[in-house]
């Protein structure tokens, strides 16, 4: 999954970071750009919180959390990607 941000407009946006998911069920995370808020750190270390609800989910939480990664709360800015093969 690879997260995209529009930090730098004039550029439009601008691929991030990727999540993986481990084969333990856990998630682990690459920063292509360390520049771009630290939003990947921030949503890696700190979870996300799912949309229309009070829980977060942490990267302990796997397949939970790419499936949150799909559906961010208030994050216009960023745009995440299922580009996995489906083969």
């Amino acid at each position: 999954m690879y997260m995209y941000s529009d930090r730098f407009k004039h550029k439009g946006h601008r691929r991030t970071g990727e999540f993986r998911l481990m084969a333990d069920g856990r998630a682990v995370v690459t920063v292509f750009d360390p520049y771009a808020d630290n939003e990947v750190w921030q949503w890696f270390e700190n979870g996300i919180e799912i949309l229309g609800a009070t829980d977060v989910v942490r990267a302990d939480d796997g397949l939970a959390l790419m499936r949150a990664l799909l559906h961010p709360a208030d994050e216009s800015r960023i745009i995440c990607r299922d580009e996995s093969s489906k083969s």
